[in-house]
């Protein structure tokens, strides 16, 4: 109800036709908006409950800090998205805590980001293909960069800890860009290329 209702409210502000292209965007939008709400509420709530909300929040800040520019791979449906978020930012947190870390383990590992990121990122899907090639190079200059800021993170931090949630997230973000995790996903990497067959 609250969604529908937010929904008539924006829709009126943007005065789209029922059934239009617009209007079909705008819902799109919306559903996908709240729905990363309510995921990320339900993630934030068990890390308080764990006592690893700090932990969870750096780990989703450095993940979101490269996934924005990266792009990639989303979750089939809402649940696999959700249990996805669940073991990715709660419970690995969770472990991190758990452990002892080497601070130079983390930041040998954070050196491969920036490479990961000029081989893969950005990368689309079929449902959103990044079609203009002026936005797929800018993409990928700014993954890289935020993937050097990550990475001069690393060597600054001085919590061993907020190291390797740092370079964590950044792994998490780019495992949606590699050609593996498409090929076990069984979806198709560059689909820009068919928009570009067809002109």
């Amino acid at each position: 109800m609250v969604k529908q209702r937010y929904y008539n409210y924006v829709n009126s502000k943007f005065e789209a036709e029922p059934g239009s292209i617009k209007a079909i965007r705008l819902k799109y939008g919306i559903e996908m908006f709240y729905l990363s709400f309510s995921k990320l509420i339900a993630v934030l709530v068990v890390s308080i409950l764990l006592g690893t909300f700090w932990e969870t929040v750096i780990t989703l800040v450095s993940y979101n800090f490269i996934r924005q520019k990266s792009q990639g791979l989303h979750a089939k449906s809402s649940l696999k998205c959700l249990i996805s978020s669940m073991t990715f930012f709660v419970i690995l947190p969770w472990m991190v805590v758990h452990v002892d870390i080497y601070p130079y383990i983390s930041m040998a590992a954070a050196m491969a980001i920036p490479v990961i990121a000029y081989l893969y990122a950005p990368s689309d899907t079929q449902k959103k293909p990044i079609v203009q090639k002026k936005v797929r190079e800018r993409l990928k200059k700014d993954a890289i960069v935020r993937s050097f800021i990550i990475v001069g993170l690393t060597l600054i931090v001085p919590s061993a800890t907020v190291k390797f949630l740092l370079v964590m997230g950044a792994y998490i973000a780019l495992l949606y860009v590699l050609p593996i995790t498409y090929k076990i996903m069984k979806e198709e990497r560059n689909n820009y290329e068919k928009f570009e067959r067809n002109a």
